[in-house]
């Protein structure tokens, strides 16, 4: 599978048990997301689901992540998946037609077939219902579990357990009714004498496996019953349901990304010192060499290779060859501190920084307090006085991990890439972008947060996050845990709920969807920072209208319009008086109308939001940080 950006002919050629073969085309980042290992795709006909990478192609690490893995908690190499070349099957990956059922689409008939491509059929109509000759449709159903399990749902199971009918799986003998709604069945045997009666009713919404015993027999469509993989503990009944593929439970992969900085973002790509050192075979030639002359004449030949000075490959070696030379310098990393290093990165500004760089920031503070000077109104000087820093971020480098996926909500750690475990790498993806970084004062926000009132609905909503066990999930994910440490606090929720307004807002100021933008967020003792970015796979990046924003007089138009619009919802005062929404009763004011974004922007999923926060509402004892500022 390949990014159709880079070229619309690669894609995944997805494989069946037969001799057929089919391209479907997935983007990078669509791959390491919703269309991940695991889940089920879409194709002009079928459906597919993506194999486990034991069966992809073998690619390179990308270089330069030693710090990234180090934030991640990784000790896994990051190995971008492969570019499909039509043609290439080694650069291909692998999946298989699921879910195997398929029904007749005569509604007299709507009987089901088991894996009926197996059989002779035309290519161009696809196969055909045995009794009447309609085309069949693959039944969009499957069965899976909260432990990342998923298989067919074994109809006729379900309709004769306790019965003597046994099913032979080449010939048709169930037919499958829906209800109005498609959330129940009526199952019919055509079997002549079937003991059961001939027919049975199950319910969508049931969990299958207290109500009818029934587990899932495989772990994933591809794999055998004894195939070995992660086993779910026996002290533990798992919830079992039948959903359809489009069902948001179906899959789910948790969020796990970092921004490159320095020493490594720094690095020279494509110099002497950067091609030497990500040439292995020239390292060991080099490390191996017997004698002076022979590390002589391999620097020659390396000279040849890259076109360069003999100076320079000696000059590249010397540094690569220091225990703490290149590309890290003797710099140490401490395991799960990406936040404090990366709010430190960005607020660093280096003199000698190149265009090219993998984090190229540019501070626009000093303007930013110089507003005050020329500015009149209370709200925009209030504004100005919140933010203590802000920077404009031309240039970044985004490195995703899929690190497994999740069904039904299921417990942490997800179900790994490999399916069994102890990978020795995992996939990752490349992305370039730009962004505006902000950081309120400290000073303000230092005295807001002592607010009775902010500090009752923290807690509050720490309790529910608590008992719907997300704490937990939290902090077993490693890296940038949303929110820090599981622990959900006033400044949390504040800095949250502006950067969702922020986004709606740059969305009409600079053209940009705002599904297609991003959140981090900087949360601590002594942290109270903002990054809104966009990030793609091309490595030119983005086209800087996210960065102009960050530009003194225009953010501060877009601030200033960020807390109007935070006064009044659409939807108030409903809005305004919630306690309580979303799946987890996380949300308090804050809906379609005001603060919520599309999810693959969001951190968290759309929750722990308050607009509250950042309006203030007096008559509840809170007050804007605005009104600090001044």
């Amino acid at each position: 599978m390949a990014d159709t950006s880079v070229d619309a002919k690669r894609g995944a050629r997805c494989l069946g048990e037969i001799d057929m073969s089919e391209l479907i085309p997935v983007r990078f980042s669509h791959l390491l997301g919703f269309a991940g290992i695991g889940s089920i795709i879409r194709s002009e006909r079928y459906l597919y689901t993506i194999k486990d990478t034991r069966t992809w192609p073998v690619t390179y690490p990308i270089p330069y992540l030693e710090r990234v893995r180090c934030a991640l908690e990784l000790s896994q190499q990051l190995h971008e998946p492969p570019k499909g070349i039509d043609g290439d099957p080694q650069t291909l990956l692998p999946g298989m037609r699921f879910p195997s059922w398929m029904r007749c689409s005569n509604k007299n008939c709507e009987l089901m077939h088991w894996r009926p491509w197996n059989q002779p059929h035309d290519p161009k109509t696809g196969p055909c219902c045995t009794a009447c000759g309609h085309p069949l449709d693959q039944y969009p159903w499957v069965v899976i579990d909260n432990f990342g399990r998923m298989d067919d749902v074994p109809w006729h199971w379900l309709l004769h357990r306790g019965s003597n009918c046994r099913h032979d799986w080449q010939k048709q003998t169930i037919k499958l009714h829906e209800n109005n709604t498609g959330k129940r069945w009526t199952l019919e045997c055509t079997v002549k004498g079937c003991s059961k009666g001939g027919s049975g009713k199950v319910d969508q919404d049931d969990n299958i496996n207290q109500n009818a015993g029934l587990n899932v027999v495989r772990h994933q469509p591809w794999l055998n019953e004894k195939d070995a993989v992660l086993q779910v503990p026996e002290d533990v009944v798992p919830e079992v349901r039948i959903a359809d593929v489009s069902s948001p439970g179906l899959y789910a992969v948790p969020m796990c990304s970092a921004l490159v900085i320095p020493p490594e973002s720094r690095i020279e790509r494509g110099s002497v010192t950067d091609l030497l050192y990500r040439s292995g075979p020239d390292k060991v030639a080099l490390k191996n060499a017997r004698n002076a002359k022979s590390r002589e004449l391999f620097f020659r030949n390396i000279k040849d290779k890259f076109g360069c000075l003999l100076s320079e490959v000696k000059k590249a070696w010397e540094e690569i060859d220091q225990p703490d030379g290149f590309p890290l310098y003797g710099e140490t990393f401490s395991p799960g501190q990406m936040q404090e290093d990366e709010f430190r990165a960005i607020l660093t500004t280096f003199p000698d920084q190149r265009e090219d760089e993998d984090l190229v920031t540019f501070s626009r503070t000093s303007q930013w307090k110089h507003l005050a000077d020329r500015i009149g109104g209370e709200r925009e000087l209030a504004c100005i006085g919140v933010i203590q820093e802000l920077i404009d971020v031309k240039r970044l480098r985004e490195i995703r991990v899929f690190k497994g996926f999740t069904r039904l909500g299921g417990p942490t750690p997800p179900v790994p890439p490999n399916i069994v475990g102890q990978e020795a790498w995992l996939p990752a993806i490349e992305l370039f972008g730009e962004g505006v970084f902000l950081v309120l004062s400290e000073k303000a926000l230092g005295q807001w947060e002592q607010q009775p009132s902010v500090i009752k609905i923290a807690a509050e909503l720490q309790e529910r996050f608590e008992a719907a066990g997300l704490d937990d999930q939290v902090r077993t994910n490693g890296g940038m845990q949303q929110p820090p440490n599981g622990r959900i606090t006033p400044r949390f929720i504040l800095l949250h709920t502006l950067s969702h307004m922020l986004i709606r807002q740059f969305e009409t100021s600079a053209g940009y969807p705002a599904s297609s933008l991003k959140e981090r967020i900087y949360c601590g003792s002594n942290m109270a920072g903002l990054l809104i970015y966009v990030a793609v796979p091309d490595v030119a990046g983005s086209l800087g209208g996210l960065s102009e924003l960050a530009k003194p007089e225009r953010f501060l138009a877009v601030l200033s319009e960020t807390f109007r619009k935070a006064e009044w919802c659409s939807l108030d005062p409903v809005c305004s008086e919630h306690e309580g929404q979303g799946p987890h009763q996380l949300n308090r004011s804050a809906c379609h109308g005001c603060a919520l974004i599309p999810e693959p922007a969001c951190v968290l999923g759309n929750e722990i939001l308050d607009r509250t926060f950042v309006k203030g509402d007096h008559s509840k004892g809170i007050a804007s940080p605005l009104e600090f500022a001044l």
